[in-house]
């Protein structure tokens, strides 16, 4: 028996020789090239460097093209590099930039692809607080949204077919927490124990209602974008803003775009520390529900019949 057992082969191989996964494959391929279609197609309303730098020294703000980057950050300093020209998009075109950054957002999230806090803090130093929270809370959701469904649809039983114990660890993490997911789910956005990535992507498979992914998702992201849009522009971008008609820069306390080096600079052990905090008071009700079903009601009501005993304890379920 044991040397039959050695000689099956592995569900995983089992799975990749069925070449059912080539179907998926070329599925997320079509799926990622309408997706690299759509930013492709709105960058290209947006106007030329060459046109920006014209513009912007017809309203008194002088740029030369040659010093002008738009990209996907991958650094903070192409990150300095690129808010710079963004800034002067914000200006001219606002809408169409917001589209551009919406749509890219979405597209990096769905895809696992690095860049998205990049366009947080980059969200965060053109808009004001309030709508660069509400910005950035809106494009997250949606990004993780896509990527729950497309993994739902399309991914699910590859991952299932590859990684089977890890996958049926977690659900059994998730089955033990179904009488108070919600509260569970918020405790993994808010908490940076598991990746972003890594709880949209394992949400659907371990059957994760789509109600509560979104409203967790939504909620529990706010403490990070309210980090990650704290790295705002500091007075020395004012020379990219000359105009009366050119963009307000807001200020901020706390690190600025100039004095950030890595996304460590964001997420120090005081904004960890408090993540982890905030991620337990998820958990909160659940704990007070536990230690009320173990210890009885704050206030029992004692049983009148057993009141000349005195050896007899009260009756709880009274």
């Amino acid at each position: 028996g044991e040397e039959t057992s050695k000689l099956r082969p592995h569900p995983r191989w089992q799975y990749l020789r069925s070449l059912v996964w080539i179907r998926v494959v070329l599925n997320l391929g079509l799926l990622y090239l309408l997706g690299l279609a759509v930013v492709a197609s709105l960058y290209s309303t947006l106007p030329t460097l060459e046109e920006l730098a014209r513009r912007a020294a017809s309203r008194g703000a002088p740029a030369a093209a040659a010093d002008l980057r738009m990209a996907i950050p991958r650094s903070f300093d192409e990150l300095r590099a690129v808010r710079g020209t963004l800034a002067l998009y914000h200006a001219q075109v606002p809408a169409r930039l917001a589209a551009l950054l919406a749509a890219a957002h979405i597209f990096l999230q769905t895809f696992l692809t690095p860049g998205a806090v990049g366009i947080n803090i980059l969200a965060g130093s053109l808009y004001h607080p309030v709508v660069a929270l509400t910005f950035i809370t809106a494009v997250s959701t949606a990004g993780s949204a896509t990527n729950y469904l497309m993994v739902r649809w399309q991914l699910k039983d590859v991952l299932v077919a590859l990684f089977p114990h890890r996958i049926q660890t977690f659900s059994a993490e998730v089955k033990r927490h179904r009488a108070h997911l919600m509260h569970y789910a918020l405790f993994l956005r808010v908490t940076p124990i598991f990746p972003a990535w890594f709880i949209n992507v394992a949400s659907p498979i371990v059957d994760i209602p789509f109600s509560v992914f979104i409203i967790a998702t939504a909620v529990g992201h706010q403490p990070h974008n309210l980090i990650t849009i704290q790295a705002r522009a500091s007075g020395g971008n004012r020379t990219l803003m000359r105009g009366e008609d050119a963009p307000c820069v807001h200020y901020k306390a706390g690190r600025s775009l100039q004095t950030m080096h890595s996304l460590h600079d964001l997420y120090s052990l005081q904004n960890v520390a408090l993540l982890l905090g905030i991620g337990l008071l998820a958990l909160l009700p659940r704990l007070i529900r536990k230690l009320q079903g173990r210890r009885g009601p704050l206030l029992p009501i004692s049983d009148p019949a057993a009141a000349g005993d005195g050896d007899k304890t009260p009756d709880h379920d009274q």
